[in-house]
């Protein structure tokens, strides 16, 4: 994360991985968090820092996804889980 963008290096994955790991950094200057499925929350993470996020999605589907500053949304998107 940065302060204007948001890559997943991932944005689909086979539907045998739905217990995802999201390893976060945040190379922006505030604090940042990720959240997705809006059930699943990542605390704030300090600037130049880095955090996990797991997230049990449970099947296949599009689960959208936001990566959050302290109080905006910087960039939201669809991860998705393949049913092949």
């Amino acid at each position: 994360m940065t302060n204007s963008r948001c890559v997943l290096g991932y944005t689909s994955v086979s539907h045998r991985n739905t217990r995802i790991v999201f390893h976060i950094i945040n190379n922006g200057s505030v604090s940042h968090g990720f959240d997705i499925t809006a059930k699943f929350h990542s605390p704030l993470i300090k600037a130049h820092q880095e955090g996990t996020l797991v997230a049990n999605l449970g099947r296949p589907g599009a689960y959208p996804y936001a990566c959050v500053a302290a109080h905006s949304t910087v960039k939201k998107g669809i991860f998705t889980i393949r049913k092949n």
